[in-house]
């Protein structure tokens, strides 16, 4: 594992090498790189989402990874921090990702939103969908065969998925204003993502029919830059965001292109 993390560290290292994060007119320029000297170039008004990843210790250490996201394509196999459609700005302060991130999308504010957090029914419909009957089948053949390990090891998996379901439902909310659109997801670090409404290509209401009696709905909206999905949301509220989305892409002639 050490060897692993030095690994890691080292190509950090020849990829992060001499960064810099420059801006001329319109256009953000990064540079960076040891042996293989890397630029990225992207015009502030072709950015689709800003993204700002914490994992555990970015959070100990109060550090952001920032990324601009443009357009992807689906043909594209790149590997993230080489890719030309994404410009990452690694390890910030929170105080310098929120003044580039205004910088990009005036008045935007990841950090500081009231999130609508997702229904406690998205724990209980993985926990039923997914991880009951293999748990129960692991518990069964532990009994029968009189395997006491086999019995704790499932237990304490299925402990420990209950626990990330958990996080995640705690992590996992949206939130919207007059301009501006936040989604929070995460389980032991967690991710804030901004977009301008106008900027959506299509807006999609999920909903099953075990969904629909206790009146929640899944919200995803397509982007260039890819898809966001927010589940279990309360039915008034998706709705509510979609009309919102909606007017602000039919009423709106900005270019994005």
């Amino acid at each position: 594992m050490a060897a692993m993390a030095l690994l890691s560290v080292g190509g950090a290292l020849f990829t992060f090498y001499g960064y810099t994060l420059s801006r001329a007119g319109d256009r953000y320029i990064r540079r960076s790189g040891l042996l293989n000297k890397l630029e990225v170039s992207m015009r502030a008004s072709r950015i689709q989402m800003i993204t700002a990843k914490q994992d555990w210790l970015d959070k100990v250490l109060k550090r952001v990874n920032l990324y601009f996201e443009q357009n992807t394509t689906a043909s594209q196999q790149v590997q993230e921090l080489m890719s030309p459609n994404k410009l990452i700005v690694p390890s910030v302060t929170e105080s310098e990702a929120l003044a580039l991130s205004r910088e990009v999308m005036p008045g935007c504010d990841l950090h500081h939103q009231t999130y609508q957090v997702i229904s406690k029914r998205f724990i209980l419909h993985w926990l039923a969908v997914a991880w009951t009957i293999p748990f129960l089948f692991a518990l069964c053949v532990g009994i029968i065969s009189d395997h006491l390990d086999i019995i704790l090891l499932s237990l304490s998996g299925f402990t420990a998925v209950c626990l990330l379901l958990t996080l995640r439902w705690w992590r996992w909310g949206i939130a919207f204003d007059e301009n501006y659109v936040y989604v929070r997801r995460g389980r032991i670090g967690v991710d804030y993502l901004c977009f301008e409404p106008y900027k959506v290509q299509q807006v999609m209401v999920k909903q099953s029919v075990f969904m629909k009696r206790r009146g929640l709905a899944t919200l995803k909206v397509v982007l260039a830059s890819g898809a966001v999905t927010v589940p279990f949301l309360p039915e008034q509220y998706v709705h509510e965001l979609a009309d919102s989305i909606l007017h602000e892409v039919e009423s709106t002639r900005r270019s994005w292109m």
